[in-house]
């Protein structure tokens, strides 16, 4: 009889939030002696694994009757299978619970009294060390085992109890839960889907089977379903979604990290059914996703640490194809983190803009580099003419958009006058640089655009640059030397310069 009315608690309006206040209560009418102390009250004791495991089973027992125990131990055992909580968490709080519960009826024993208070006298905590089988230092062994537990206790509480998912899973009906077929096609029409029937078919691929993946999958996508229909166009959000889910498989950490990282799952939903071009870029490097659990995912890099991913990536590479392959991947990732910053994280307009005009300034030297060391190896000697690029257009003036070219400037100066054929050496270092940032690749093709030059489209690639250059080199040593990345002048210029010079 009172069944039914225990598992449609979870059904009230602010039922999440109510739960969480009263845990919270529990612990401020805890005396202030006592507090840290605490087995059974206080943060990290038995009664933040209670909470936890109580209100997932309350949220989302309405659907699923394998949860509806009174044991505790039983119910997290459910919920792992479930995969409602992880199997390290799962584990670690089964661990805690009996280890706390020992605890606690030692120190009932003894003196056949009701307590829940570590004891703070040195004989009292060896003899409860002792109790439970630990020897020499017992006093010492017994708080650090303890402490150690309600530190990680209280970690995977706040982790479980206050995770944003269930406030959402907690406003849906029973029957949005269950996603059964007719339950779903109505919800979906209901959302704005405009393909029910195609949206179905891909929550059919999602949560077939009996993996642990798709169980996950049927407890996100309902809840899911409703982010993805806030978007621009949730048909195109689910069907990334599951593309995405697909390129994954069984990666332990992709499901986990929706279930259990903060907003990740809102985020992701939010990206794919508002960014086609973000998808894009997703699926191409899947992977990325995690960015979206980690909380300075979503700051872009400085320039240093792109100039240095870029450089250590096509370092390792031997072959030039491979080199120019190695820094579109890094340049790809970066994309992905500033694109993704734009739509669910707090970067405003102008940081988009010099976030995307510093990884492309990283990315033309990086190009400059490797084209510099194609030609030396080709030519079997080091090169006696020093190339910059001048950045124009929008590169030059730091507003470089997601879809814009390059437009640049192409100089060189030969080392000495007696330098031979140092434009057709200028030449083909950037034919070299041009067909390595051109063409398919991981990443969106970036064009280097030239038209600016003085002479327009038919004059030549290249110019000599006989007094600039010199002085951008001056006090500097001669000798081969790592590249210097030139820094913003007042006339909003970028160089670069090959290995060859400073």
């Amino acid at each position: 009889m009172v069944a039914p009315i225990v598992w449609e608690a979870g059904s009230r309006d602010g039922f999440v939030e109510d739960v969480q206040g009263m845990r919270r209560r529990v612990e401020e009418h805890v005396p202030a002696s006592q507090s840290d102390r605490q087995l059974k009250l206080g943060p990290g004791g038995l009664r933040d694994i209670e909470f936890s495991i109580q209100l997932l089973q309350l949220v989302h027992g309405r659907s699923d009757e394998t949860l509806h125990s009174g044991t505790t131990l039983e119910a997290l055992e459910a919920l792992r299978d479930g995969g409602y909580v992880g199997r390290d968490d799962a584990a670690e709080l089964d661990t805690a619970y009996r280890f706390l519960r020992v605890l606690e009826h030692r120190v009932q024993l003894y003196r056949m009294k009701r307590d829940h208070v570590m004891p703070s006298a040195e004989c009292d905590l060896r003899r409860l060390g002792r109790s439970i089988g630990l020897r020499g230092e017992a006093e010492r062994e017994v708080v650090e085992r303890w402490r150690a537990q309600q530190r990680e206790v209280r970690r995977l509480h706040e982790r479980l109890f206050y995770r944003p998912l269930l406030q959402a899973v907690a406003k849906l009906s029973p029957d949005a839960l269950r996603l059964s077929p007719d339950a779903a096609k109505t919800r979906l029409a209901a959302l704005g889907f405009r393909d029910p029937n195609g949206a179905i078919r891909h929550l059919e691929s999602l949560t077939s089977g009996v993996s642990r993946r798709a169980t996950i999958q049927k407890t996100l996508l309902p809840v899911m379903l409703g982010w993805f229909a806030d978007g621009a166009d949730p048909d195109a959000g689910l069907l990334a979604f599951r593309r995405i889910s697909d390129a994954l498989g069984t990666s332990h950490w992709y499901l986990a990290m929706l279930r259990d990282e903060g907003t990740a799952a809102q985020r992701l939903a939010r990206v794919l059914s508002n960014s086609r071009y973000a998808v894009d870029l997703l699926i191409k490097a899947p992977d990325a996703v995690a960015l979206l659990g980690d909380p300075s995912g979503l700051v872009p890099l400085t320039p240093e640490a792109i100039r240095t991913r870029m450089t250590t990536a096509w370092q390792r590479q031997e072959s030039t194809a491979d080199a120019y392959t190695a820094i579109r991947n890094v340049r790809l990732r970066e994309l992905i983190r500033i694109v993704l910053g734009d739509l669910v994280g707090d970067l405003t307009d102008k940081e988009i803009r010099l976030a995307l005009t510093r990884l492309t300034d990283a990315f033309i030297g990086a190009g400059l580099e490797i084209a510099t060391r194609d030609i030396e190896r080709k030519r079997e000697a080091e090169l006696d003419v020093d190339l910059i690029i001048i950045g124009m257009g929008r590169l030059g003036g730091r507003e470089v958009g997601y879809s814009s070219d390059a437009d640049v400037m192409y100089c060189f100066a030969p080392h000495s006058a007696d330098s031979k054929d140092a434009g057709t050496k200028a030449s083909e270092v950037i034919t070299v640089l041009r067909k390595g940032l051109g063409g398919s690749g991981p990443d969106p093709t970036l064009e280097l655009d030239a038209d600016l030059r003085p002479e327009g489209r038919s004059g030549p690639w290249s110019a000599v640059l006989s007094h600039s250059l010199p002085t951008i080199r001056a006090g500097q040593p001669a000798g081969r030397r790592k590249p210097c990345y030139e820094r913003e002048s007042s006339l909003e210029m970028r160089a670069w310069l090959p290995p060859s010079s400073t």
